[in-house]
C-alpha cells in the first residue's frame, strides 16, 4: 500500500478526522513541495492539545518540524520559543480590548 498523496491528505483534513475531542477540520490547508520535502500550511479554528500532530498522523503525514506563525489576529514573526513581547494597541483592539 502506498502513502497518500498531498491532495488526498488535504481532502481528508478538510473533510475532518476523528480525534478524542471530536471531529477536527482545517479551515484552510495547502501543500508546497521543496528540496527537503513538503511544507503543509494549516489554519485551524480550534486549538486542542497536539491537534496538528494528531491530525497529520491520522491522514498519514509525518511531522518533522512544527512552527506556529500566528495566534488569532497576532502575527508571531520572529518571536523565539519561550520569548514574549508587549502587544501593540492595534493588537489589543484586535483581541477585543479597549
Amino acid at each position: 500500500m502506498t502513502a497518500p498523496g498531498p491532495s488526498e491528505c488535504c481532502i481528508a483534513l478538510r473533510r475532518g478526522v476523528a480525534l478524542e475531542e471530536g471531529i477536527a477540520r482545517v479551515a484552510r490547508v495547502s501543500v508546497a513541495g521543496g528540496p527537503r520535502g513538503s511544507v503543509v500550511r494549516m489554519v485551524l479554528n480550534t486549538g486542542w492539545k497536539r491537534q496538528v500532530r494528531r491530525m497529520c498522523a491520522a491522514v498519514g503525514i509525518r511531522v518533522l518540524r512544527l512552527r506556529r506563525v500566528r495566534l488569532g489576529p497576532l502575527e508571531l514573526g520572529r518571536l523565539r520559543p519561550g520569548a514574549w513581547r508587549e502587544l501593540t494597541m492595534r493588537e489589543i483592539r484586535a483581541l477585543g480590548g479597549t
